[in-house]
């Protein structure tokens, strides 16, 4: 299960790379979708978020299980 934490820190760092008013990806079932797919992160970021439970694929970009 996911800490609050996790997708808070998560959300914070990926909102560094979208315009701050970007929309989140959105939400379905148990997935949390952050930012859109091609958005560049730094290899730093890639691997905090990745140690948060974080997720990156080309279909729907960053995402967290719930």
């Amino acid at each position: 299960m996911a800490l609050i934490s996790d997708i808070i820190i998560g959300l914070q760092i990926l909102a560094q790379y979208v315009d701050e008013n970007e929309h989140i990806g959105g939400a379905e079932h148990d997935v949390l979708y952050a930012v859109p797919p091609g958005t560049k992160v730094s290899d730093e970021h890639k691997r905090h978020l990745d140690e948060l439970g974080w997720s990156y694929n080309e279909g729907d970009g960053w995402y967290h299980y719930c």
